[in-house]
């Protein structure tokens, strides 16, 4: 493929369209949008995949150009998924230990500017409150009325994508994980005129509170539950609110909210029966995906292997939850 041309004709094609990149964030842009409604972009991505899969000249031919543009192509969210595509270009990429490396220092340093850009509008809040920070970063009032407040603590960890908050300032809150699960065979080769059923369930992992997600269906008056979700979503499809049991959250709010997950998965795949057995069903074709490397955002339209990988721990703890109560 290398010697007729393909790979550099496709990453000609990519340099050729894609917008020069000014900025290590994200920034939406006419030119960019040209770029990502391109319809051979999509297949070009796809192609780039499967050729770079194990095969490491492939690999440094597509490093050696197209890094940047395609850890910007990651961040998209478009209905074409060409977020979804370069993430998993980019997993293929990574099996080579020196691009791994190129990888690393290019999402860094969108870590790293994104973090400076925060810092920026921190302090020029800070300072509409009359506050600022010294050279170990502690908030110090300027104004008397805030002499008492103490160093501002940022959150860490999982945070809600509505309010930003997490466990440091909302520790009893239920967080949950927006899921998409759909109506499926528990296993194609079971030897039975009538197969059993099940469901296969996955995420874009954007995790929000419980209490904020029911909030923003109530103010989206006239939308569907779940379209309103999407939009929190990354405009993902998703029809299920996974609960998640905090260090400080009670026991009978997760129960709650975990029952309602299960009355989402009844409602979504006719399934009445939600119990470990269906869930371990469920983790077994999340597995399978991984194994046979089939794609994550066929039905969901979002959420790649990263994505997917978060997810497992929370399956297996929902099904060690159900087996001791």
């Amino acid at each position: 493929m290398i010697e007729a041309g393909i790979v550099r004709n496709a990453l000609g094609y990519i340099r050729l369209h894609a917008p020069p990149i000014r900025s290590a964030l994200f920034l939406d842009s006419d030119e960019l949008k040209e770029f990502i409604s391109k319809p051979s972009l999509k297949y070009i991505l796809r192609l780039l995949t499967g050729l770079s899969c194990g095969h490491e000249p492939t690999q440094s031919l597509v490093s050696a150009h197209c890094i940047p543009i395609i850890h910007r192509l990651e961040q998209v969210s478009s209905d074409e998924h060409v977020g979804s595509l370069a993430e998993n270009l980019m997993e293929a990429l990574r099996e080579n230990s020196e691009v791994a490396l190129k990888i690393e220092e290019v999402r860094k340093l969108t870590r790293t500017e994104k973090k400076r850009l925060a810092m920026a509008m921190r302090e020029k809040q800070l300072a509409g409150l009359g506050m600022s920070t010294n050279e170990r970063g502690q908030v110090t009032a300027k104004s008397s009325i805030l002499q008492q407040m103490e160093e501002l603590a940022e959150e860490s960890g999982l945070v809600c994508v509505i309010c930003r908050e997490g466990y440091r300032f909302q520790p009893t809150k239920v967080l949950g994980i927006y899921t998409y699960t759909k109506r499926c065979n528990a296993e194609d080769f079971e030897n039975k005129q009538r197969k059993t059923q099940g469901y296969s369930t996955v995420t874009h992992f954007n995790v929000v509170h419980v209490d904020c997600h029911m909030s923003a269906v109530r103010l989206a008056r006239g939308r569907d539950e779940w379209e309103s979700a999407a939009l929190q979503n990354a405009n993902t499809r998703c029809n299920g609110l996974l609960p998640l049991w905090g260090p400080q959250v009670t026991e009978s709010a997760f129960a709650s909210c975990l029952a309602r997950h299960n009355t989402y998965l009844q409602e979504c795949t006719g399934h009445r029966d939600i119990g470990y057995p269906s869930t371990m069903h469920d983790l077994k074709l999340l597995l399978l995906r991984f194994a046979n490397e089939k794609s994550f955002s066929e039905d969901s339209g979002g959420g790649g292997p990263q994505s997917n990988l978060h997810l497992i721990p929370y399956i297996l703890h929902m099904a060690v939850y159900v087996i001791n109560t």
